[in-house]
């Protein structure tokens, strides 16, 4: 991506720009710091990729389902029908 109209996919504003972030680091594809305020790509000391960051935060009281939903890992489910 870049945001000359003369090389490849242009981004129109920042939203785009951060969408695309947000996507690299759900995939662990970057690091950040705890706040999300800094990244890199290389890991680093103080830096945490979202999965890490995700267990920091919520420890095993929560998991990721099939579709990136967070669901309770402990919770009992109920039946609605």
């Amino acid at each position: 991506m870049t945001l000359e109209a003369n090389h490849g996919k242009t981004l129109n504003n920042i939203y785009e720009a951060v969408a695309i972030l947000f996507s690299l680091l759900r995939e662990d594809l970057i690091y950040s710091d705890m706040h999300s305020y800094r990244y890199t790509c290389v890991k680093q000391e103080g830096y945490h990729s979202y999965t890490e960051l995700f267990r920091i935060r919520f420890g095993d009281k929560y998991t990721c389902d099939s579709l990136g939903r967070c669901i309770p890992s402990g919770a009992k489910t109920i039946n609605l029908h």
